[in-house]
């Protein structure tokens, strides 16, 4: 089983939100 951090996971949750932001331009 693979076990994440809260900190690993709010991590990848900024770098898609800022990834979605860039795509979505605004």
């Amino acid at each position: 089983k693979i076990l994440y951090r809260e900190s690993d996971i709010e991590r990848m949750l900024a770098d898609g939100y800022r990834s979605a932001y860039r795509l979505t331009g605004t």
